[in-house]
């Protein structure tokens, strides 16, 4: 149930300008830190903390460590209270509003790490990955606990407030730093090969953080659909679906692939399925036919399977994929096109008078992703601003 005394806690902590943290000791803040620094990567360790800080604010006699009810038993011998419920009403919708990259879907407890039978005493099994977010999750909670009884209240609203500053500086620097505008540049340079030598370094580039990489040219091909669609007479009529989150599967979205386009009654007209770095095989195309044969889908007219790997397709594969997608079509009337993503894009980009607006669109994408989904890491999107001034590109924060 939502707890409109909870809203209202963390909205006062946000707004505040106070920065006098008497209570919380250097040792305290490290801690909060090493939480607020791994945040991307363990968003739900975060976000079970503040649920843990709020409880105890409202509610200072509950021990915030007995994150479930029936760890009232005897066993643990303390009243336990559902975290999971209260994430869920109250903490993780605040973070929507607030902090979105960082927001969980629902809540901290559907993750398998928090989400154990078990408090989060010193002890707590719950695998965490990081080591030492792990150890600072558990000491805060410990000394919370341990503190004067009188003052636990304070001390977890004090953990709550500097908790929140720390995230406003780190949220606001990280926006900051991937927010940028094309302002003007040398466009009448910005020729399609430049363009495409753009991304193939831009896909090829060396990340200190590989998760999300492979989401990169699905925000390419969307952004490429988005740009070129209102200039062909095949999509007259066509909607492009939304980009889907890149998390989420083909069977909880009941999608056929990674971007798809729609006929007017919202059958499928086309689909999108993109790899990274991987070569297509015959044993990728049966697939996809077994995905497509599966779905009983029958206005679908062509389904596109593209990569960024070099070669694109297995070269010991190549007659045989020849062979299977001929035979597909003849039989099922759907066109199976395996294919490069960077030739895809030089093909299409053929097709319009301003290519640079497929930059501007593919710019804009990464930032809106990177701002609502934790997939894109700010190393992605810096790479990208510096390719933008190789360009030649003037541009702005």
């Amino acid at each position: 149930m939502k707890d409109p005394r909870a809203q209202k806690i963390l909205d006062d902590v946000y707004n505040s300008n106070d920065s006098n943290f008497s209570l919380l000791t250097e040792e305290d803040k490290k801690l909060i830190n090493i939480i607020v620094e791994n945040i991307d990567s363990l968003k739900a360790i975060a976000t079970a903390l503040i649920t843990s800080l709020v409880k105890k604010v409202l509610d200072p006699s509950q021990d915030v460590r007995y994150h479930k009810i029936d760890f009232g038993n005897p066993e643990f011998d303390k009243k336990g209270y559902s975290a999971r419920s209260f994430d869920t009403d109250n903490i993780t919708p605040w973070m929507k509003d607030h902090f979105r990259r960082w927001a969980m879907k629902e809540s901290a407890w559907l993750t398998r790490s928090i989400e154990q039978p078990y408090p989060f005493t010193l002890n707590f099994p719950g695998h965490i990955k990081n080591k030492n977010v792990k150890n600072a999750f558990l000491r805060i909670l410990d000394k919370l606990e341990n503190y004067d009884k009188n003052k636990q209240k304070d001390l977890a609203y004090e953990y709550l407030k500097y908790m929140i500053s720390r995230m406003k500086e780190k949220y606001n620097q990280q926006m900051t730093n991937v927010s940028y505008n094309i302002i003007g540049g040398k466009k009448r340079q910005l020729t399609i090969q430049r363009i495409i030598d753009a991304l193939d370094k831009y896909f090829n580039a060396k990340f200190e953080q590989k998760e999300g990489e492979a989401y990169i040219p699905v925000i390419a091909i969307y952004s490429l659909l988005q740009t070129v669609m209102p200039y062909i007479e095949r999509y007259k009529d066509k909607k492009l679906g939304e980009l889907k989150p890149h998390t989420a599967s083909d069977k909880t979205s009941f999608s056929l692939g990674d971007i798809e386009i729609f006929n007017q009654d919202n059958t499928r007209f086309e689909v999108f399925e993109i790899k990274h770095k991987i070569k297509i095989t015959k044993n990728t195309i049966n697939d996809i036919k077994a995905k497509i044969q599966n779905s009983y889908e029958r206005n679908l007219e062509r389904y596109y399977i593209l990569t960024t790997a070099d070669p694109d397709i297995d070269p010991s594969d190549y007659e045989e994929i020849k062979k299977i997608c001929s035979d597909f079509l003849k039989e099922n009337g759907i066109e199976i096109i395996p294919n490069s993503v960077i030739i895809t894009i030089k093909y299409f980009l053929r097709l319009i008078k301003n290519p640079e607006n497929f930059i501007e669109n593919f710019t804009y994408n990464l930032e809106r992703t990177f701002k609502e989904d934790k997939t894109l890491k700010e190393d992605h999107l810096l790479k990208w601003k510096e390719i933008l001034k190789e360009l030649g590109l003037q541009i702005t924060n």
